[in-house]
């Protein structure tokens, strides 16, 4: 076989052509991922993205114990396993996985884990648009027939619930703090964490400090409230025109929420953004205005994205668990394909406070 530039398309390549020459054949369990590296000299890890890619498209099955298998009957079909082991995804909002860094890795894991499990996680799109375009019976029945599950993603409005509970398929919810049954709800508690962020800031001595927050989605809501309640507890409650509303989620929209909170005159010397985009654009806006961070200001973030963490310097902010999200969403799912009951809990999840370089306390003659 010749090889070909890249090693991916060599291994690729290389497996589809085991299986159109019936060298394997439907059944056979392959080779080892390490046997197979070693016999197309590239890295193990190209094999298993190949594989796993495979077992993704309905050509290979992964079973634990046995190993990676040929299933014939999808060979050449270029379609998805459908039916048993087929997962839909539904998102909140307009958010695409490939584009927001935050659901982007929940849903990138979660289609590893799944996929370790024979199981295919096919997007679906949005929430909303998915259950208006299917709105009729006959044509929603043909989708939950080839269902085994569904996973929603975020935040929605509140009637998607009660589409979810009605949809007659197993359901998981994952990253939506507010829902609290009677679906699994896998989600951190907003509300809660964002008040352990507020706390942090004023133990530092800050007490004139900016929020950056948006609308949608709801968790923004929750991390708003949580904010401001734990910052009346201390006694030192935010007016509400120290409160500035991005038109998104973006860095884009942080750095223009924070120009526009400067045009207001107000002092200050600390931001919270809603979450990490918005608070390294707000860093933008005001190192533009020559403003220096933490020096001048402080800044905080909440998500814990990979960006924020390895920013210069890297942003303080509180991360949340994306792995064990996922994880904990994949557990139920498998258990729901596999037809193992269990019971409908909300499993809320901690965050962790990451001590970054942009929060310090303020000088002086600003508080």
């Amino acid at each position: 076989m010749a090889k070909s530039i890249f090693p991916y398309q060599q291994v690729r390549r290389f497996i589809l052509d085991q299986l159109d020459q019936g060298i394997w054949k439907s059944g056979d369990i392959l080779p080892s991922e390490v046997k197979l590296a070693a016999q197309l000299s590239v890295h193990r890890l190209t094999v298993n993205r190949v594989m796993t890619e495979l077992v993704r498209d309905g050509i290979l099955i992964r079973q634990r114990g046995v190993g990676t298998l040929v299933d014939g009957k999808k060979r050449g079909s270029g379609k998805p396993v459908l039916g048993k082991g087929l997962v839909g995804l539904i998102t909140g909002h307009h958010f695409s996985p490939g584009t927001n860094p935050y659901y982007g890795f929940i849903f990138e894991k979660m289609r590893e884990f799944l996929s370790d499990e024979g199981i295919y996680l096919m997007p679906l799109g949005n929430a909303k648009d998915f259950f208006e375009r299917h709105s009729n019976p006959s044509g929603l029945g043909n989708i939950r027939e080839s269902l085994s599950a569904i996973a929603l993603l975020g935040t929605v409005e509140s009637g998607i619930f009660s589409a979810l509970e009605n949809f007659e398929r197993p359901a998981v919810i994952i990253g939506v703090s507010e829902y609290t049954g009677p679906l699994p709800s896998i989600a951190t508690d907003d509300e809660a964490d964002a008040a352990k962020v507020a706390e942090r800031v004023l133990a530092f001595g800050h007490r004139h400090i900016v929020h950056l927050n948006a609308s949608p989605p709801l968790r923004m809501h929750a991390r708003l409230q949580g904010f401001l309640s734990a910052c009346e507890r201390a006694g030192y409650a935010i007016p509400f025109r120290y409160v500035v509303e991005a038109r998104g989620l973006e860095a884009a929209d942080g750095r223009a929420a924070m120009e526009e909170f400067l045009g207001r005159n107000l002092p200050f010397t600390a931001v919270f953004g809603g979450n990490d985009s918005l608070a390294m654009g707000a860093i933008s806006a005001l190192k533009e205005r020559g403003l220096s961070v933490p020096g001048d200001v402080s800044v905080v973030g909440f998500d814990g994205i990979q960006a924020a963490l390895h920013s210069h310097p890297p942003l303080t902010t509180m991360k949340v668990s994306r792995h064990r999200l996922a994880e904990q969403a994949v557990a139920r799912l498998v258990a729901a394909c596999t037809g193992i009951a269990g019971s409908n809990l909300v499993d809320r999840l901690d965050s962790q406070w990451i001590e970054g370089g942009t929060l310090s306390t303020p000088r002086p003659s600003a508080s």
